[in-house]
């Protein structure tokens, strides 16, 4: 008897699908918000330290994480002066433990009127999925897992280049 293998795809689709159904709903969206002031390079400490930035006494990372880790921020970013930017306040592991070290992730860095950096809610979303460190910590051991115990299974032969 042939088995599907319409679960194996559901399961791994999961995760995507739900982020696609949240980025489709603008309604459940945090309100992005906009601070001025003078731009200066601050530290975003939680286990790791990063470089993010200070605007108005507000903290901001330049790279979404869910598990609220901070990212350093460019250094062509972090150049102190006169500077707009527009922020969400986001969900992380770190913000709903009352511990998150950035009260916000960057979309757009505005100086001089002009822009200097622009990522959308989404892009960051996307990034946080398939970027970061978490989503490799669990899609390689488990690729390995995976290639070990059927090494005659077609993701084994796709992961290993085999025929």
């Amino acid at each position: 008897m042939k088995t599907s293998s319409w679960p194996r795809v559901a399961v791994a689709a999961v995760l995507p699908f739900l982020l696609s159904l949240y980025l489709a709903m603008p309604a459940l969206h945090p309100e992005p918000r906009q601070v001025s002031g003078t731009l200066s390079s601050t530290q975003a400490c939680l286990g790791l330290c990063a470089e993010a930035l200070s605007i108005g006494g507000i903290s901001l990372v330049c790279k979404y994480s869910f598990s609220g880790v901070p990212a350093s921020c460019d250094s062509r970013l972090r150049q102190a002066g006169p500077a707009t930017a527009v922020y969400a306040q986001v969900p992380t592991v770190a913000r709903l433990l009352g511990v998150s070290p950035a009260q916000g992730v960057l979309l757009q860095l505005q100086r001089d009127g002009q822009t200097v950096f622009k990522k959308s809610l989404s892009a960051h979303a996307w990034g946080a999925v398939y970027g970061d460190w978490l989503f490799h910590a669990v899609y390689w051991p488990f690729a390995g897992l995976v290639i070990w115990l059927w090494p005659q299974s077609a993701f084994s032969k796709r992961a290993t280049w085999s025929d």
